[in-house]
Parts: structure tokens; sequence; C-alpha cells
């Protein structure tokens, strides 16, 4: 169930010049990329002995769209949906699935609010939550003997991001062997360069941490920040966001050897998955076509294996593919799974490298 918005694509066409390029509605180019995704990975499952039928379903972001979509009869018939993308639209059809006891999956970043008290939800998209606990673990790994300082905005939501942060930290820093020896993270809050000057040191690798995904104050730190490297030693860490920021001097961010957690990360090489890709679709492979085949080379996998009761075995499972790691996790007793998936990038050479 995608939002494929084929009426409006379909109207684009028809009103299409013979000299025009053809054209994709905007909104509707994650649901088809995740399509072709999930079209390739069937294929690949079938080659490998496994048949599985799907039925495709255009919501758009209608929710009587949707009402008409959930009424079919075949609907409750099914073994898995995957979709909608929409955040009402997926609380919507979770309802459905819980009270139809069909499992139900989200490929995109959606509130934890989905998974409470149903347990038939999976979510592939680490929270905020997942995220800071692998960053933390990076950093009391391979940093914690540089200086560490949250820079955080005066907003709600970078007060809440810094203090999960630092209660994360600490937590970790205990339990490792002489960890008297090491100084927590300091925290400022951005009021100017000066503000972070005063907490760096001189001499010494200076890890700044942002949780902003503000562009415009993004792009402003960043050009105020890389000022300072004439004095300082620093390294950024920042918002997933950051990398779809076109706002950024490239020359900043290398300079800053930019790090970034994310929750997904496919690595656009010609590897055998890129080059049968493009043999199999005619095209490259985007972010979300590779999430699309991920998706359902591991559920196609466990309906397989396990039958209809997959979920049982959910937990267990685990599988490193193409731009995510499956690593599912039961949230609560009576609540859905999320995904522990979280890499460590670096901005080098041009391009951002898997550090972990």
């Amino acid at each position: 169930m995608l939002p494929f918005y084929g009426e409006v694509n379909r109207n684009l066409e028809a009103n299409r010049n013979a000299i025009d390029k053809k054209q994709v509605y905007a909104k509707s180019i994650i649901g088809l990329d995740i399509y072709q995704g999930v079209l390739f990975a069937l294929d690949s499952l079938k080659r490998m002995g496994v048949n599985i039928d799907i039925y495709v379903f255009d919501t758009g972001n209608d929710s009587l769209q949707i009402a008409s979509i959930l009424a079919k009869q075949e609907l409750k018939q099914m073994d898995l949906i995957l979709g909608p993308l929409y955040f009402s639209g997926f609380e919507t059809v979770a309802a459905f699935a819980k009270a139809n006891e069909v499992p139900i999956v989200s490929p995109v970043p959606l509130n934890n609010k989905i998974l409470l008290g149903n347990s038939f939800v999976s979510k592939i998209v680490s929270s905020d939550i997942i995220q800071i606990e692998e960053l933390s673990k990076y950093l009391v790994d391979s940093m914690k003997q540089y200086n560490i300082v949250i820079v955080k905005q005066n907003k709600e939501y970078d007060k809440k991001w810094a203090q999960t942060f630092m209660q994360t930290y600490r937590k970790l820093i205990k339990q490792t062997p002489d960890s008297n020896l090491y100084s927590l993270p300091k925290e400022t809050t951005w009021t100017g360069s000066t503000s972070v000057r005063n907490n760096m040191i001189s001499g010494k690798r200076n890890m700044l941490i942002v949780p902003s995904s503000d562009k415009a104050f993004v792009a402003d730190f960043m050009n105020k920040m890389n000022n300072e490297t004439k004095n300082y030693d620093i390294t950024i860490f920042g918002d997933e966001k950051w990398q779809y920021y076109d706002n950024i001097d490239v020359a900043h961010i290398e300079n800053m050897k930019l790090h970034l957690c994310v929750s997904n990360y496919f690595e656009d090489t010609l590897g055998n998955f890129t080059k049968e890709f493009i043999a199999y679709t005619e095209t490259y492979p985007t972010k979300y076509a590779s999430i699309g085949f991920d998706m359902a080379l591991y559920f196609g996998g466990l309906l397989h294996n396990y039958g209809v009761n997959f979920m049982s075995w959910i937990e267990q499972e685990k599988l490193e593919s193409t731009s995510v790691k499956f690593n599912f996790f039961k949230t609560g007793l009576e609540s859905g799974y999320e995904n522990r998936c979280a890499y460590i990038l670096k901005f080098k050479n041009g391009n951002f490298h898997r550090m972990r």
C-alpha cells in the first residue's frame, strides 16, 4: 500500500507534449522507488524457488482511498501489509491489521506511537533513541579521550536530545575500564561562535555534536565553525537530515570531517546488487529502492521459512542487506517491533563512507 498518485501521473502524461520530457509527480517518487525494489526482491526470491503473490494498492494521501482499499474482502486474507507511508494512513491500516491479525511493516521514518499496543506492527527505520544509543557507543568506544561538546539550539527538541544523550553516554562510560580518566561531554547553547569556542580546547580534538535539523542554522553554524579550524581541531557530528542539505559548503564538510549517524546506508557503487538492479529495471537503484528490496527480501524470507506465524521469529532472524540491518526487538509486552539499525558515516574525498 504505497502512494503512487496514479491519477496525477496519468494526467501529467496525458497533458505532455511530444517534445517534453516525461514527468513524474514528486510525491509519488518514494513509493515508486520502494515498489521497484520490492519487485526486484520478489524476482530474486523467485530465482531461489520462493514464490510470493502480491496485491498492489495506490493509497495516495487520501483517507477515503485507504478506506475503500480496507473494505476489500481480500485484505483480511493478507499475510503481510507493506505501508502506507504517511502517519495518519498507517495508523488507520495498522488498526485494521491488528483487528484482523495481519502483520504490517513501515519502511519509512514514523513516530514510535505506531508500535504502541499493536504487536502486529514492525518499523524498519530506527527512532532517535536508537540512533543516540549507537552514536554514544561509537563515541565511548573510539573517541572518549577527546573533548566532546554538545552544541544545541535553545529549542525543546535539542534539549531533550542532549538530555537523552548525556544519560546514555554516562551509563556507557561507567562500564568502561578506567572510566574515571575520561571527562563527560560538555553542553552549550548556541549564541554564536564564542559559546562554542569557550568549550573547545586548543591542541586537542574537539568533537562537536549538533542535534539540530534546522537547515538555515546548520549552514550558518558550519560557516562559522569552519573559521575556528584555524585554531582548533574540529570534527562535527550532525543530524541524519544533513546529508540532503544543499546549502552547506562541501569544503567545510570535508574540513571538519563531518560524521552522521543514519538509520540506513546505501553505498552508490557498481557492486553486484547495482548491476543486477540496472539489468532488471534499466534504472539506477535509489536509497528507497534498496530499502524496498531489503524489506521484501527479509520479510519474504521469513514467510517462506516460518509461514504465516513468522512474527514469532522476527527477533531471532537477523540480516544485513544492501542498506538495512534487520535486528528487531519488541518495544513492549503488547507493542510492536522496532529495528535496531544505525550506521556511523564520515565524509571524506567527496562522499560519505561507513565507519561502523
